[in-house]
């Protein structure tokens, strides 16, 4: 994001802060969560901060907070666990400061010795999460400082597999922002805490490992040099479930959960099947034909969705209602984390909600319409580099 387009997005959010701090009852409560946070606080409230938190709205309040001239809530906010809140808070005590107003500027906490590349040493470590590709991929871009500037980590994970990519190597501050820049013209993304996108990491690493999978090689190598990974649960387990089937079935025209679609050789399957069904001379009329192609798309989306696929999908929901939550889409968030919730239930459920039909019909429908009857191959992709 241009710095520009930077300071539009924390006007803006600035002014529906300010507005939403008057309104009350349901209209406060349609804010994303991180704005509702901001609102507490700007009320005088001792919120804790929400651990997915988007830094254009820390600033925001951080904004309002100065032209009211709170330097109480901003000394509190200063001494905040959270990162972010507290590097914001203390930029508006100085800000307050310079302008002659008496602070109290809570202790700063140990410097950490530079040039280690360490998470837990250096509060300047940040992440960028990526969305999941056609192929079920998310690109995790991982900068820690080094004595060159930043050390980047770019891991590749299939929601499937685990992580099945990882580069390291030494680029600038200057090429780091340009790679944000860059990226947000490109895919959905979000900025956040270098331990966020180091546990997220992680846990593909976890996951290869469960499956018996050998790790990239630079991932080996580089994780000694990271440290070890934090403890914590999947960050979109805090967002509230929302939404009915109308709003599950909405996610199908999510771009975000494009991969969440059923796998080409599936669908070439059930084609063939279905095609042999229309063309076969034994079905003596059409009801008969009807039925028994309902009955081999229901055997097709029972034998798809096992154990293992159910587990990827719920991942795959999980991971992009996180990034949703992140970049101010609550709602569609709300209605992921419903579907995630879904896959994790009792099958018969699942198999009778109209979601896994509607999965299939979304690729069938057009792949019956080709000639060749088989679905489109889906496009392959690589590793996403900045300039070096």
């Amino acid at each position: 994001m241009s710095k520009k387009r930077g300071d539009d997005e924390i006007r803006r959010l600035r002014e529906q802060l300010v507005a939403a701090s008057s309104a009350e009852g349901s209209a406060a409560s349609e804010l994303p969560y991180d704005l509702r946070w901001a609102r507490r606080v700007l009320l005088g409230e001792e919120a804790v901060a929400p651990e997915v938190l988007r830094e254009e709205v820390a600033e925001a309040l951080c904004d309002e907070l100065v032209a009211r001239t709170e330097s109480a809530i901003l000394t509190r906010l200063a001494g905040d666990a959270h990162r972010t809140v507290a590097k914001t808070a203390r930029t508006g005590l100085h800000r307050l400061r310079s302008h002659k107003v008496s602070v109290a500027m809570p202790p700063p906490s140990e410097a950490a010795p530079r040039g280690t590349g360490r998470i837990e040493e250096e509060i300047a470590a940040r992440g960028i999460l990526g969305s999941y590709d056609t192929r079920g991929q998310r690109p995790i871009w991982l900068a820690t400082p080094s004595a060159r500037g930043f050390l980047l980590h770019q891991a590749r994970i299939s929601s499937e597999h685990g992580l099945i990519g990882f580069e390291s190597y030494t680029t600038t501050r200057k090429k780091w922002k340009a790679l944000a820049a860059r990226l947000s013209e490109m895919m959905l993304v979000a900025e956040v805490e270098g331990e966020l996108a180091h546990w997220f990491i992680e846990e593909a690493a976890r996951r290869c490992q469960q499956l018996q999978h050998g790790l990239p090689e630079r991932f080996v190598a580089a994780s000694q040099l990271l440290g070890p990974p934090p403890e914590r649960e999947h960050p979109a387990l805090a967002l509230e479930p929302g939404g009915g089937p109308e709003e599950l079935l909405a996610l199908l025209d999510e771009r975000s959960l494009a991969a969440w679609l059923p796998e080409q050789r599936t669908m070439e399957r059930l084609v063939l099947r279905l095609n042999e069904i229309a063309t076969s001379r034994i079905v003596v009329d059409d009801r008969q034909r009807a039925a028994q192609s309902s009955a081999a798309i229901e055997r097709a989306i029972d034998e798809y969705f096992s154990e293992e696929r159910c587990q990827a999908s719920r991942r795959l929901l999980l991971d992009t209602a996180h990034l949703l939550a992140i970049v101010g889409q609550p709602a569609t968030a709300a209605a992921a984390r419903a579907a995630a919730e879904l896959f994790a239930g009792p099958r018969a459920a699942l198999l009778a909600h109209p979601l896994p039909r509607a999965l299939f019909d979304r690729v069938l429908s057009p792949a019956r319409d080709r000639a060749g009857g088989a679905p489109e191959r889906r496009s392959e992709g690589g590793l996403i580099l900045p300039g070096r």
